[in-house]
């Protein structure tokens, strides 16, 4: 055997043995599916949280509260989400459907910032609420911004271009201005 047919086989099983660890991994875990829902009305729990509980993958819930992982049977998850109480679970067939319980307890703990949630002590900076009263609704307006106007401390409302019917500029204890997209019952303004 020639010197580079040597040197080929030596770097193919050096390459074979570092390879031998990952492929025996990925033989032993078994695509796990399944659904997370809600105890109460079954529906699905879009954004649940579904951790190995070693601590080795984590994936969350789609949409329909479906989810997918890679895991060895008889594995141990646990399945949690804001508001309801968490479940761990052994893992004993391909298929799982999870159900979580509501739990109103901690629920004021809780500060929702835009698209995220914090909890309320560990929330440093200023944070305003408003509620929409029934007379509010029936004020002539072309924009929900308008309706903030003169509600909160540091928020300025305009309309930049003066145009009727042009979305508000809003600024928040700033110089700076910025189109705010207000989602109201699943209804969005402020895109163009």
């Amino acid at each position: 055997m020639s010197r580079q047919a040597k040197v080929l086989m030596l770097a193919l099983s050096i390459a074979a043995i570092l390879a031998a660890p990952h492929f025996s991994y990925a033989q032993t875990g078994t695509s796990i599916k399944g659904q997370v829902l809600d105890m109460k009305d079954r529906s699905p729990l879009a954004g649940a949280t579904i951790q190995h509980t070693n601590g080795k993958g984590t994936v969350f819930a789609d949409e329909r509260g479906r989810f997918e992982i890679v895991l060895p049977i008889g594995s141990r998850i646990t399945v949690s989400m804001t508001g309801y109480l968490s479940k761990t679970l052994s893992v004993t067939d391909a298929n799982l459907t999870v159900e979580l319980q509501h739990s109103d307890e901690g629920m004021d703990e809780v500060v929702v910032i835009g698209y995220t949630s914090q909890k309320k002590e560990l929330l440093s900076g200023s944070v305003a609420q408003i509620k929409i009263q029934q007379s509010d609704l029936e004020l002539p307006t072309t924009s929900a911004g308008n309706l903030l106007a003169g509600k909160m401390a540091g928020v300025a409302v305009s309309t930049p271009n003066g145009m009727p019917g042009a979305q508000p500029g809003i600024s928040i204890r700033t110089q700076s201005s910025w189109n705010a997209l207000l989602c109201t019952e699943g209804e969005r303004s402020g895109e163009k």
